[in-house]
């Protein structure tokens, strides 16, 4: 799609149902979580979030969509400089919109790509919250990309039932898992303190060396603690076992879904089924706070032999959560001749930019 036609698909007119929308800046966090949390909005569209990610490295705009004075959607971005290339601009799970008004998406992220265009990106991607095959249409200039983002499939379970039915629903080495590493003894507290997260960040890259993963940089953690962990949107749990620190797990809650970001383990005591242990105290605690959905953060439907985290996913199947495929990831070329460099130069340039 040459760059006139992607303007044109762009500024084309929308519905004459979504003529009447009217887009402004939000300016009240409090406003903003209300709404966009009373949606379902996910962790990735918080303002803590974008508070966040303005640290590192990315500018975060925020779009409050309403007709006839009446919220009806909200969308965060982000856009990033680019060396030589401009900026790209991202929609991290959004936009997100209130109920019976799927119908506003489309005008939403029209909005945001000739805003984008605007501020000088090439490109804008797009992950949207809604199930493949089950939400609202993207405008014609996005296309689907294997090129994903944020985690394309997940794991979700259901924390509305009594905890015994959510256990019980568990698989049969799951539940005995937890008993065991109760009954050997094993403790779980929340991490406040500076030390505690740099405690976590240590079990973190003795997991990843273990493991095969990269991890991001301790700053980039040190900055979560004080954006997210700060707002009360995060919240780090370290297991222990006789006052030695064995595990950690890292959960966000908003919108009435705890997400699982990150866990770690030490390669000694094992044996005590720290993980099973930490996600089952970690699903209580939401539960406790307001939270009716478990997110486990990526997990396929079908897990190959070959795949490098295939035992971790394995792992997550024994909650017995329902797999949950998202609408792919799409791109929009906003100026198609950057957009083919940057194209060239992926691989490069996402080692470069981290989380994207």
């Amino acid at each position: 799609m040459r760059k006139g036609e992607v303007a044109a698909s762009l500024t084309k007119s929308a519905s004459s149902a979504a003529t009447d929308l009217v887009f402004a800046t939000a300016q009240d966090h409090r406003e903003w979580d209300a709404l966009v949390g009373s949606w379902g909005g996910e962790v990735l569209q918080s303002w803590a979030w974008g508070e966040f990610k303005s640290r590192t490295g990315w500018y975060p705009e925020r779009v409050l969509c309403t007709r006839d004075g009446q919220p009806v959607a909200a969308v965060q971005w982000l856009r990033r400089r680019v060396p030589l290339l401009g900026c790209l601009a991202y929609i991290p799970r959004g936009p997100v919109v209130a109920p019976k008004e799927a119908s506003v998406a489309e005008s939403v992220v029209r909005h945001v790509a000739e805003e984008a265009r605007r501020t000088g990106a090439f490109a804008l991607w797009a992950e949207p919250p809604w199930e493949a095959e089950h939400g609202p249409r993207l405008p014609a200039a996005f296309v689907a990309t294997p090129d994903y983002i944020q985690p394309p499939a997940t794991g979700l379970v259901d924390l509305r039932p009594p905890s015994e039915a959510v256990l019980a629903g568990f698989q049969s080495s799951m539940r005995r898992n937890i008993r065991l590493a109760f009954r050997r003894g094993l403790e779980v507290r929340v991490g406040r303190t500076e030390a505690d997260w740099q405690g976590f960040y240590a079990l973190l890259t003795e997991t990843a060396e273990r493991d095969g993963f990269g991890i991001h940089t301790w700053p980039y953690f040190a900055t979560m603690r004080e954006t997210l962990g700060a707002s009360g949107v995060a919240t780090l749990f370290l297991a222990e076992h006789a006052g030695k620190p064995l595990g950690g797990l890292l959960l966000t809650a908003y919108g009435g879904t705890a997400t699982y970001l990150f866990g770690a383990s030490a390669t000694a005591g094992r044996d005590l089924r720290v993980g099973h242990g930490l996600q089952w105290h970690a699903m209580c605690w939401a539960k406790e706070h307001g939270c009716h959905t478990y997110d486990l953060w990526g997990m396929p439907a079908d897990t190959s032999p070959t795949d490098p985290l295939a035992g971790v996913h394995r792992f997550k199947r024994g909650f017995s959560p329902r797999t949950v495929s998202y609408a792919p990831t799409t791109v929009a070329a906003l100026d198609p001749r950057r957009f083919w460099v940057w194209s060239k130069l992926t691989p490069l340039a996402r080692k470069l930019i981290p989380g994207f």
